[in-house]
């Protein structure tokens, strides 16, 4: 095998991988690179030679296979560009390891691959991988006949008690070995002369076996007059066999055998009549060699890839005998010079560099360049302060990655995925490939991928990428009928007669073992009554449909069918985007998940039709096998599936991958987090007309999970005041008790993203939360984080609707700190109104009232007389006894609960300015 050969089976299967768009080789200074008026397309392979070691029989060749691709200027991007290219590197590598023809020819592991990144006018980030392949290439005066005569070969035609001769055999260094496997994957040794023995992996204690390879043994040796003595198997050696006893195989050697440069080969073709049933048996040469069934030694020659040095490159005049380092060298050990193909370096160690027209004479190359076997630059390396014309690439490529470079290695079913996109003339980019592996990968890891019949993520922006099942099960990609309208935020109907049949028919699905969703982006006003974004009726009692805006009864609603033609409708209260899951599992009710909370329970029995042929169309309802014209929906989906019943678990499992999927796109209408009721929180915030960025919503969820982990969960009432609106600052934290806490404004009133703030003179807020829901006499906790105007006023911050009754005042007139509770006021100085106010009670009558600003300060520690007036009182926010004591200050969280030790009051203290640090408007640290 020559030197070419290899070289253009590295090149062929760089250009044969589906994400390479370009190849070039030579030295680093042959990089083609934008400067040569050749625009790289990128994802982009270079092979960089370094030298070729030859022995008697073999040579191995030494070079740095480098993949380089462009990427936006943040680290994100080029660490997944790295990440890229080091897969691709992989796929590279791995298709030439093992997809060989030769068995002599092979690619050594293990190897080193070295991330790098260099800055030009574009940004280029890649890896380089330091590879070494051994392949025969003799000083003999002849070529060994391997493809004429190869060294695996199949042995068939025996019948009866001969059957067992069949099999696969091999020639290995000294003996021959049988298998009965043909898989694809083999090491092979070194080709040599017959001997007169037999080594086989096969259990030595199988009569049967033995015999069969005893005899064929006999078939192969004695037409050349010789008798095996020993029988070898995996450590195991029987000698002196008794092959008398073996079958008289009669073949003319003359016939069987050929002779080549001393050596003896076994022909191919039919021969006989041979053995006991005078069988014809017919030989045929493997060019796909059997996978040994025990250990053997090494397939080729370890060859270790000495590096000699390379010529001595012309120097300049200017030669200096110092090192100068600049931060911009980088040696990287898998490229001889500059690994990273630095803007600095223009040395390279061949002979064909010299100096150019461009090339200052300053700092240039040492006489020599040694390397050594980890192909590592020395110390005699010294960098140039110029560019070569070669390196320098022109500002004619933008770091926009190009839709076919985007597709990343690593999950074979998203690549497979998102090569048919790019095929199908869809659009993609590092931001979808990244999510789209991400999406797979997450759904493989919960146990999710294997539950879905059909996905369909809606990318690339054009009709045929987003018809594409992602499973790619092509009997259930989606058929687009009528005036759709596809872009990259997803695809729209028209709410007059368009639609997609996703050929998913009904009947796939089994009894009570249904889920299925959409993830709708926008609210358009519907133009149909019975707007449906996923349905099927066939006439019997099957009908199962998602809705999301049924006007037909006076209010939207959302309807829902799960397997019967009875529909549950619920007020959606305006809010129609966002995850909707369908889910059944039982016999008699189904659910609809919005956001991955449940917002309609379906109470209704079925059975499955025994035949049907009815597929589930999106945006209208497939009736009987017709679109239902009243249904026509003009939303934009840009996500949908089918799949089986899911638990609770997975259903909040699945809608945070889809959203997180959604999210990396841009296109979420929500962020997933992973407490349930701090997401059922969120999306009433969002539902609220309130704004939610993902560190509020981190933030909310923190402040969810930090509550129950510290066990002040279930006892606490709560109101966070975020998404910046008044709506959205009402809501009461605990979603489960429904709209029945929720605060209601009065008065002027404003609204931030800081929080709540009032006017001083006629606005505040009332809660229907009272005393005997959260407390008990002589029981209660109660606090408020007050932002903003710390002056001394006549304003109350908390009280019940009761005169005088739990009340916080954080700084009265008198820069004094106040707590009641129908016993008297307890004060403490104060000179600033704002902060963290925690207010705490236990005991009736000679019960002790604290009160602890910002965490660690005790501002009042008093026994009061009496907690007489406990019972059924609502609450005010911002106000006391009269409208004239409404406070001025920003509100941004309020708390009631039952009593709470010092050290719980601490804990919860901590929690919540840690949540409102997060979100930027806390008062301490």
């Amino acid at each position: 095998m020559t030197y070419k050969e290899i070289i253009d089976l590295i090149k062929d299967t760089c250009n044969d991988n589906f994400f390479i768009n370009d190849f070039s080789y030579g030295n680093i200074s042959d990089i083609n690179t934008p400067d040569d008026e050749q625009p790289v397309n990128y994802p982009y392979a270079f092979l960089n030679p370094i030298s070729l070691n030859q022995t008697e029989q073999f040579a191995t060749l030494n070079a740095n296979l480098i993949i380089m691709t462009q990427t936006y200027e943040s680290l994100e991007s080029e660490i997944q560009g790295q990440s890229f290219c080091i897969n691709h590197l992989n796929q590279i590598l791995s298709t030439l390891k093992m997809n060989l023809d030769n068995p002599l020819v092979d690619f050594n592991f293990p190897l080193t691959i070295t991330p790098f990144k260099e800055r030009f006018s574009d940004n280029v980030v890649g890896a380089t991988a330091n590879i070494s392949v051994t392949f025969p290439y003799g000083l003999d005066d002849c070529e060994t006949p391997f493809d004429k005569y190869p060294v695996a070969f199949t042995l068939t035609g025996f019948t009866g008690d001969d059957a067992f001769a069949n099999g696969t055999y091999r020639f290995l260094e000294d003996n021959i070995e049988i298998s009965t496997d043909a898989g694809p994957e083999f090491e092979c040794k070194t080709f040599t002369d017959l001997v007169p023995y037999i080594k086989t992996p096969t259990d030595p204690t199988d009569g049967d076996v033995m015999w069969a390879r005893v005899e064929v043994t006999q078939l192969l040796f004695n037409a050349k007059g010789v008798t095996p003595i020993s029988y070898s198997g995996c450590g195991t050696t029987y000698t002196g066999l008794d092959v008398s006893m073996a079958y008289n195989y009669i073949v003319d050697p003359n016939n069987m055998f050929t002779s080549f440069n001393g050596r003896y080969f076994i022909k191919e073709g039919t021969f006989g009549p041979v053995g006991s049933n005078n069988d014809y048996i017919t030989i045929n040469h493997l060019n796909v060699l059997p996978t040994p069934l025990c250990p053997s030694p090494s397939a080729t020659p370890s060859v270790t890839p000495t590096i000699t040095p390379t010529t001595t490159p012309s120097v300049t005049p200017s030669i200096t005998p110092t090192i100068t380092t600049t931060p911009s060298v980088t040696t990287i050990p898998s490229i001889t010079t500059t690994p990273t193909i630095t803007p600095t370096t223009t040395i390279t160690p061949t002979p064909s560099i010299t100096p150019t027209t461009s090339i200052t004479p300053t700092n240039s190359v040492t006489p020599t360049i040694t390397i050594t076997p980890t192909i590592t630059p020395t110390t005699t390396i010294t960098p140039t302060s110029t560019i070569t014309p070669t390196i320098t690439p022109t500002t004619s490529v933008t770091p926009t990655p190009t839709p076919s470079s985007s597709v990343p290695s690593g999950d074979p079913d998203a690549n497979a995925f998102l090569a048919d996109v790019i095929a199908s003339g869809g659009t993609t980019n590092a931001t979808i490939s990244a999510a789209t592996e991400t999406l797979f990968t997450s759904l493989k890891s919960a146990g999710l991928y294997s539950k879905m019949y059909a996905m369909y993520p809606f990318v690339g922006g054009t009709a045929a990428s987003h018809s594409i099942n992602a499973l790619l099960n092509k009997s259930y990609d989606i058929t687009w009928n009528g005036g759709m309208t596809h872009g990259v935020s997803g695809s729209t109907g028209n709410g007059t007669n368009a639609y997609g049949n996703t050929n998913w028919n009904y009947h796939n699905w089994g009894q009570d073992d249904i889920s299925c969703g959409v993830y709708q982006i926008t609210e358009n006003t519907s133009t149909k009554t019975e707007e449906l974004q996923l349905g099927i009726f066939d006439g019997t009692p099957f009908r199962l449909q998602i809705q999301l805006n049924n006007t037909q009864l006076a209010t939207g609603k959302y309807g829902l069918r799960t397997g019967s033609n009875t529909a549950t409708y619920v007020d959606n209260n305006g809010n129609i985007n966002g995850n909707y899951i369908l889910n059944r599992t039982g016999s008699t009710v189904g659910y609809l998940y919005r956001n991955s909370s449940l917002v309609v329970t379906n109470t209704a029995s079925y059975t499955k039709p025994v035949s049907g042929n009815k597929d589930v169309f999106l945006f209208t309802l497939n009736l009987n096998g017709s679109p239902y014209s009243n249904a026509y929906a003009n939303q934009t989906l840009s996500f949908s599936f089918m799949a089986q019943g899911l638990s609770n678990t997975e259903i909040t499992t699945l809608d945070g991958i889809i959203n997180d999927f959604q999210t990396a796109l841009g296109r979420n209408t929500y962020f997933s987090v992973s407490d349930p009721d701090a997401q059922t929180y969120l999306n009433d915030v969002v539902d609220a007309g309130g704004t939610i960025d993902e560190t509020t919503a981190d933030a909310t969820n923190t402040l969810f999970t930090s509550l129950k982990s510290n066990g002040l969960y279930n006892d606490l009432y709560f109101f966070p005041f975020v998404g910046g609106t008044s709506a959205s600052h009402s809501l009461f934290a605990k979603r489960s008790a429904g709209t029945t806490y929720d605060i209601t404004w009065f008065g002027g009133m404003t609204h931030g993203v800081s929080g709540a703030t009032g006017n001083g003179t006629n606005s505040y807020g009332e809660t229907a939360l009272q005393r005997p829901t959260y407390s008990n006499q002589g029981d209660l906790t109660q606090g408020i984080y007050v932002v903003g105007d710390s002056s001394n006023t006549n304003a109350y911050e908390l009280q019940s609707t009761v005169t005088d009754n739990n009340v916080l005042i954080t700084r009265y007139t008198t820069s004094l700190a106040y707590v009641r509770y129908n016993g008297g006021f307890k004060t403490a100085s104060n000179s600033d109104g704002t902060g963290l106010y925690i207010a705490t009670l236990t005991g009736s009558t000679g019960g002790v009232a604290k009160l602890f600003k910002n965490t660690s300060t005790t501002l009042i520690n008093s026994t009061i007389s009496n907690d007489n007036d406990y019972l059924a009182h609502n609450n005010w926010i911002l106000r006391g006894p009269a409208l004239t004591s409404s406070s001025p200050r920003t509100v941004n969280f309020v708390l009631y609960s039952t009593y709470l030790t010092d050290s719980q009051a601490s804990t919860l203290s901590t929690i919540i300015n840690t949540f409102q640090t997060s979100l930027g408007r806390n008062i301490y640290t």
